[in-house]
């Protein structure tokens, strides 16, 4: 019989709260992680009952202190059931203990839980740019993990900026600041008084985190080919090294990454950073430091009381070029008893060596479509005229200029090209693609996806499917419900159980009150989708029956993957009564199957049981088409452009997007769309709406942009493929993303 968590952690004294909270992990699905060396732990375990994130974090330190560990983690799962509004608040305590982007971010936070399509909006009280940073750190997605891993729920984040008087802004921002600052101060104090401690416990002296060799990962031994060695992202010319300093010595070198013990006749290579000389108090010596980067990893040095010859000459010979070796020891500086958390470079002999620059050797060129300067906050520090050096020093042909939101770099590009033609009487050897990286919104988006029969009355299937899991990828369908209406009346209905070919996890079964047993002998998922499709029907009309279903990309996102990995096709158009519920019923708080339910007053009904589920849904579906006709709206065309009409872009989610210009009428409407986006469609970023691109896409080029762009987001959340090729048809061409 497996061991509960308290026999396990024997010498804990819990509290009440602390026991009943450890005894309720389940025994079997408890997982341990160990680190004896590091005297680290995590565990793992799906709990009947939840505490608070406070509270966790309190009976994490205890047992912390009680086996004198360096960290302790209790990483809890609970039923999917259990996440709400009042969780998200302990999830995003828990982010910013995972991630440091997080951290300090949250603590003003408002936010709020769409439960009926599982998404999260936080609203935080910063600037944009703040907001902006948060976003490219991708901490939505990190919120987002922790969520599917506490509690098996796939939610959507998004983060917004709080809407607040610019002043309260700075308040938020100063206040973060002077806690940054305190913070360190106390960091500061905490390891003082731990390295000043006469004696010291193996906890003491692994409480510091150990020295990372670098942001980019440890480098390979390097090899020096024809004296051409490259360490990190940096190549150098030994071949003509001059020797300026100290004595002549052999050029072996030995990456910064792998300095991990005091060395001495130790040879680098890199550049010198950050070069500074300062008169001592009395001003008869001086104070030198710099960093010496390798192209991977940076080391500092730091020397007291140099004589004033000897610092200058220092000083001319790093002034002097850009790349250097050196040879001379490593070792931690010890000021006031206390040894330096790193280690220091102590320089005897320097030689001067050159560093090659960076160039394209590709036979054919490439053409950089989408590239930011400084006029792009945040995200780049290239200036206009440095990109356009780059491009014509590695030989590209053509480059674009896509700076987000604005076409500011555009005079400093134009300008420079004109210099250029002045000094040399010819056209410069490169093109510039004009361009921007807009902020899209689909503002065209409806209920009702593919090729349909406009009619209210005409054949429809109204179904739902319950599942193993949220992720098509690694969960499986577990039944499938329908029922078949045609001219406002249920004609027939459909039910199977699914088999899964796995087993169903206890919280779904809770959910669903679907078992292992009741699967037991059911139809493959092959065998009950071609049922399924039987009694669809519509094989020798031109076009299908429309499928119904609430929240209708997930169900069909399943029912499509499985019919593609049968070789069957999916040639059915769908309407989500979820999108179209938002439309019909604006004053409902929420738009989940038991809300609509009771709005449309029909009773008790057996929720999460796909065959009652879709009876119940075609019964509501018949309710908001006698709403949708007394707003004159008589069929599903019209449905269709009155949602885009009243599509309002200030509350559609934002997507990356590449304009380039093709001609002088592109370039108009590119000025056009920069006017109209921040006059008209601003809110945290210049928005263009689909609609008004439409209108004026004449004279330009659009490309689907990166992750954040609005295709491989659909990718990403795994939308229906109908969808994403619905998407690409929009763009003109489209960037492939790394993973």
């Amino acid at each position: 019989m497996s061991k509960n968590l308290l026999e396990i952690l024997n010498r804990y004294e819990p509290d009440e709260l602390a026991s009943a909270f450890l005894l309720s992990a389940d025994s079997e699905s408890i997982q341990l992680s160990a680190d004896k060396e590091q005297r680290r732990m995590i565990i793992c375990a799906r709990f009947a009952l939840a505490i608070s994130q406070e509270e966790l974090n309190r009976v994490e330190k205890a047992i912390k202190d009680t086996y004198q560990l360096t960290s302790l983690e209790i990483r809890p799962t609970y039923s999917p059931d259990r996440f709400s509004q009042d969780a998200v608040r302990d999830i995003l305590i828990e982010a910013g203990r995972r991630g440091r982007v997080t951290k300090g971010f949250f603590e003003n936070a408002s936010f709020t839980y769409y439960e009926d399509s599982e998404y999260i909006v936080i609203e935080i009280p910063f600037a944009p740019d703040s907001v902006e940073f948060v976003n490219y750190a991708e901490t939505p997605q990190v919120i987002s993990d922790l969520i599917y891993e506490r509690y098996r729920r796939k939610v959507r984040v998004e983060i917004r900026q709080m809407e607040l008087p610019e002043e309260d802004y700075n308040s938020v921002l100063n206040e973060r600041l002077a806690a940054l600052e305190q913070e360190a101060i106390e960091s500061e104090r905490l390891y003082l008084s731990a390295n000043t401690k006469p004696e010291k416990t193996p906890a003491d002296t692994e409480s510091v985190l150990p020295r990372a060799p670098s942001i980019y990962g440890k480098p390979e031994m390097p090899e020096i080919i024809d004296g051409i060695c490259k360490i990190g992202h940096n190549t150098y010319d030994l071949s003509n090294a001059e020797f300026l300093y100290g004595e002549p010595f052999e050029i072996k070198p030995t990456p910064i990454a792998f300095i991990n013990h005091p060395q001495r006749n130790l040879v680098l290579l890199g550049e010198v950073l950050n070069f500074t000389m300062e008169a001592s108090r009395d001003g008869t010596k001086f104070d030198l430091s710099f960093d010496f980067f390798d192209g991977n990893t940076t080391i500092g040095h730091r020397s007291f009381g140099v004589d004033p010859e000897e610092a200058k000459t220092l000083e001319g010979i790093f002034k002097s070029a850009s790349a250097f070796a050196v040879r001379g020891s490593v070792r931690k500086l010890t000021r006031k008893g206390v040894e330096d958390l790193d280690y220091s470079l102590f320089v005897k002999d320097i030689a001067k060596i050159k560093k090659v620059p960076r160039a394209d050797r590709a036979e054919q060129k490439r053409v950089e479509l989408h590239l930011h300067t400084t006029m792009s906050a945040m995200d780049a520090v290239m200036s206009p005229q440095a990109a356009l050096d780059a491009a014509m020093k590695w030989g590209h042909p053509a480059v674009a200029i896509t700076d987000h939101g604005n076409v500011q770099a555009f005079p400093e590009a134009m300008t420079y090209l004109d210099d250029l033609k002045k000094k040399t009487g010819a056209e410069p050897n490169i093109k510039v693609l004009y361009g921007m990286e807009a902020y899209f919104v689909n503002n065209t988006a409806s209920a009702v996806s593919g090729i349909y029969d406009a009619s209210f009355d005409a054949p429809a299937v109204v179904f739902d499917i319950e599942t193993t899991g949220l992720s098509v990828k690694n969960c499986g369908i577990t039944e499938i419900g329908a029922v078949k209406i045609q001219n406002g009346e249920v004609l027939e209905s459909f039910d199977t159980f699914v088999d899964p070919e796995m087993p169903i996890p206890e919280e779904i079964q809770a959910l669903t009150s679907i078992t292992d047993d009741m699967v037991k002998g059911a139809p493959k998922a092959p065998e009950a989708l071609r049922a399924f499709f039987d009694f669809i029907g519509g094989e020798a009309l031109e076009r299908k029956p429309i499928l119904i279903a609430h929240n209708a990309n997930f169900d069909i996102g399943f029912i499509r993957f499985f019919a593609e990995q049968a070789g069957m096709e999916f040639p059915y158009p769908y309407l989500d009564t979820l999108a179209l519920s938002k439309f019909v019923n604006p004053e409902l708080k929420n738009h989940k199957l038991d809300t609509l339910v009771e709005a449309y007053g029909l009773g008790d009904f057996q929720h999460h049981r796909a065959s009652e589920d879709s009876r119940v849904l075609a019964m509501i579906y018949f309710g908001m088409i006698d709403r949708l006709k007394k707003m004159e709206i008589h069929n599903l065309s019209e449905l269709q452009k009155e949602m885009t009409e009243k599509a309002d872009p200030l509350k559609l989610k934002p997507y990356h997007q590449i304009l380039l210009v093709k001609d002088k009428v592109g370039l108009k409407n590119l000025y056009r769309l920069v006017s109209e986006s921040y006059l008209r469609y601003f809110k945290r970023f210049p928005r263009i709406p689909k609609t008004l691109l439409e209108q004026y896409r004449e004279g330009l080029i659009v490309g689907s942009a990166c992750e954040a762009g609005e295709l491989f987001r659909a990718i990403l959340e795994n939308r229906p493929e109908s969808e994403i090729e619905e998407i690409v048809e929009f763009y003109d061409y489209l960037e492939i993303q790394p993973i």
